[in-house]
């Protein structure tokens, strides 16, 4: 490891979009250089030409490697942003595979530490996607009965034709009775078609909620 080589390896990372294969023990490598340098400054006079050279050269290698390190970890953000990112239209034992998939084809292109950062990343984007997801779909069941709601204190009110429903597994992609798809997580808070309500909540799949003074409760 030296200088010269980690000019090259910044200049190779600029110059493409993607990761470049780099040796797995980098950064280790790095650092045992950098010590090695601090070592050999210590032991000449602080004034000689070689104490210069050293010290240059120890500034330069903190500042390569820095802006290596910045530069491919802004790429690995954007890899585990795109693994994560599943399709719509496929179903989530599919989806879950390409992500895998996805993680094994960057291997080869990352040291042992940003892989570990990459797989901690992409589970922390799905979590917080499932969670934002949730929420919104929260949001959307709420206003959806409640604008129906009975001003009527206390009167239970539902929305002719459409059930609201808690779901109690994960349940795979499937299509509804109003030709609509549906891929649903355990705990979400969702409308559906009465039909397709009927058809969940029969096969212990679901539990069907109703607003009842502002809040929702499971049907009795």
């Amino acid at each position: 490891m030296d200088v010269s080589l980690l000019k090259d390896l910044l200049d190779r990372e600029r110059s493409s979009s993607s990761l470049q294969r780099v040796e797995k023990d980098l950064y280790a490598n790095i650092g045992a250089y950098m010590k090695n340098l601090e070592k050999k400054l210590a032991e000449v006079p602080k004034e000689s030409k070689k104490s210069f050279f050293l010290d240059d050269e120890l500034k330069s290698a903190k500042k390569l490697s820095k802006f290596l390190f910045e530069k491919r970890i802004g790429k690995i953000i954007n890899t585990a942003a795109r693994t994560a990112k599943a399709e719509k239209a496929e179903k989530a034992e599919k989806a879950e595979k390409a992500e895998k998939g996805d993680l094994t084809s960057d291997r080869d292109a990352l040291t042992r530490e940003e892989y570990e950062m990459l797989e901690k990343l992409v589970e922390m984007i799905k979590c917080g996607r499932e969670n934002i997801l949730k929420i919104m779909n929260e949001e959307k069941a709420y206003k959806m009965v409640a604008g129906s709601k009975d001003k009527k204190k206390g009167k239970k009110m539902e929305m002719k034709g459409i059930c609201l429903a808690r779901s109690l597994k994960d349940i795979p992609e499937f299509m509804g009775s109003n030709g609509e798809s549906y891929i649903i997580h355990e705990e979400d808070i969702i409308t559906l078609p009465e039909e397709t309500a009927k058809m969940l909540i029969k096969s212990g799949l679901a539990i069907k909620l109703i607003l009842n003074e502002g809040d929702f409760v499971e049907d009795a």
